[in-house]
């Protein structure tokens, strides 16, 4: 049976959920990837000193959205949680008042492109580059947020749930904590590649798991527990409609169609 423990490790930490695993490695690519960041503050701070008020690369929506589409994609990737929490902070930041060069010829030409083809266009263009597909949509802070209500929502369900199965119908128990957990595994897959972060990710699904829910009745409280069971409708019906397998399907519902993340 699936150990879910190892397989978040492996999928949120060891292995990049979209990067083909020919191509380089985020390691090797960070460095590099850190002065491009130092480029995009910038041309920004460039940007909002010294270009016309009504050029593109003023525009304060399609630059959120470039500075989304570029964290989430580095978190789909597979590089450092260090890194990323620094790049997405110096992103945020406000550029320092004062200090655009309206004479730097790099800058000049870098927004000379953007200019023409956007902000997002310009995110795009680095990361075919180097081999990676953008998170062409991002989860939004409200998406994010009914999803973790969704997960939330399950776990008394699901707890009350696996107590039944383990009082009433022990021989179907690691059928069900395996469905369960299997679940999961694949929901945390769809996380990281939707470009979520992976250390809350981890949180999130951990706090899920069978073995978080349930522990073993003591033997004094067994007797109780199926009588309990055995009055309950709810979580019958629960499992027997299959409704505590429907997580997935409604965290598909909340996240980015899958065209617009996947390779």
């Amino acid at each position: 049976m699936r150990i879910l423990a190892a397989a978040l490790l492996a999928l949120l930490f060891i292995l990049p959920a979209r990067a083909d695993m020919t191509t380089v490695t985020p390691g090797a690519l960070a460095p590099a990837l850190g002065v491009y960041v130092d480029a995009l503050v910038r041309d920004r701070a460039t940007a909002l000193a010294c270009a016309k008020p009504d050029s593109p690369v003023r525009d304060d929506a399609a630059w959120a959205q470039a500075k989304a589409v570029f964290v989430a994609t580095l978190w789909a990737n597979g590089f450092a949680v260090d890194f990323i929490k620094e790049t997405a902070a110096r992103l945020d930041a406000l550029p320092p008042a004062g200090q655009a060069d309206c004479n730097d010829a790099t800058a000049a030409a870098d927004l000379g492109y953007v200019e023409r083809d956007g902000w997002g266009k310009e995110i795009d263009r680095v990361f075919s580059s180097i081999d990676i597909t953008p998170v062409a949509t991002p989860v939004s802070p409200q998406q994010w947020q009914a999803i973790k209500d969704a997960v939330a929502a399950e776990l008394p369900l699901e707890k009350r749930l696996l107590e039944c199965v383990a009082a009433t119908l022990p021989t179907i128990l690691p059928v069900t904590v395996h469905d369960w957990d299997d679940m999961l595994a694949k929901i945390a897959a769809k996380l990281v590649a939707a470009g979520l972060p992976r250390d809350d990710i981890v949180a999130l699904i951990g706090g899920a798991e069978a073995k978080v829910l349930w522990q073993r009745a003591p033997a004094e409280a067994a007797a109780a527990l199926a009588a309990s069971c055995s009055k309950d409708e709810a979580w019958s019906q629960r499992f027997y409609n299959l409704e505590f397998l429907s997580l997935g399907g409604a965290i598909d519902k909340l996240l980015p169609p899958a065209d617009d993340t996947a390779n």
